[in-house]
């Protein structure tokens, strides 16, 4: 499925969120992606100013994106 992560008027600011695969993510704000765990297979978004977003995440079979504020 789809998934737009995108900050609204009363909470500037990303809020926790899970994601599991197969997903397409989209960012409307300026975030940090990294992979963690053993397999790698689990991707943390942590929120940064002043970088450019990327466009989309796109999450494979079993893949976790962990969104935090």
């Amino acid at each position: 499925g789809e998934v737009w992560v995108a900050p609204d008027e009363r909470a500037p600011r990303l809020r926790h969120a899970r994601v599991r695969g197969p997903a397409l993510v989209f960012f409307s704000a300026a975030v940090g992606l990294r992979r963690v765990g053993l397999r790698k297979r689990r991707l943390q978004a942590t929120a940064r100013g002043g970088e450019p977003a990327p466009e989309r995440v796109v999450l494979g079979e079993r893949e976790v994106l962990e969104v935090r504020p």
